[in-house]
């Protein structure tokens, strides 16, 4: 992108001190999510039909650690809801409530502790029959609230957001100490190539 100095530098110079500075901040919170790949054109717009708008930013919960991945998640989108749910690509679409702190259960302490990384909740998802965790690498997951299983959502955010508002299956996930789980109807068994194992994620961090 080419920038004309001059004509920008004649903009600034109009406008009060204080002005330039938070349009400057705008300006880097958003180039942060761009960068970051936390918002692409292909989920922007749900953002924005949800009420989410360039600079944004919320109280993060204090119990989220500044350096983890969530931390700048929330703070942009805490207490949106994106998305709606209705028919899918392959599944049915998800609304997603963004911003309600929650600990980790059973479930998700055990592929916390078994991917050796730290989970935090971003929010509910399909109407509160599901959480939505973020892990320290930003690789995003869901766990049933309704039923026990843990999804994994995709390898990072937007990637994942965009499976969930447009209708695309997650994938099934299996502790070794777990034989099967259930999901959309169907019975997903230990050695099934569709199920995802701690050993997928090592293989992928080598």
């Amino acid at each position: 992108m080419v920038v004309d100095v001059d004509l920008s530098r004649r903009a600034t110079d109009s406008l009060p001190a204080g002005a330039v500075s938070r349009a400057f901040a705008v300006f880097l919170h958003f180039d942060y999510l761009r960068r970051m790949n936390l918002l692409t054109p292909n989920i922007e717009p749900f953002f924005r039909a949800a009420g989410w708008s360039p600079g944004r930013a919320v109280v993060v919960d204090r119990r989220v650690p500044r350096a983890h991945p969530a931390f700048r998640i929330l703070q942009a989108f805490a207490e949106l809801t994106v998305g709606h749910i209705g028919t899918g690509e392959e599944c049915a679409s998800s609304d997603i409530e963004f911003g309600c702190p929650a600990c980790p259960d059973e479930q998700v302490d055990g592929w916390q502790e078994a991917l050796r990384t730290d989970f935090v909740c971003l929010g509910d998802v399909h109407h509160g029959h599901a959480q939505l965790w973020l892990d320290s690498q930003g690789r995003l997951f869901s766990n049933g609230l309704v039923a026990s299983m843990m999804l994994f959502v995709g390898h990072d955010f937007a990637q994942g957001i965009e499976a969930l508002l447009k209708g695309y299956r997650s994938r099934p996930m299996l502790l070794p100490s777990q034989e099967d789980v259930m999901v959309w109807g169907e019975r997903f068994r230990a050695g099934d190539p569709r199920v995802l194992t701690p050993d997928f994620f090592s293989a992928r961090a080598l």
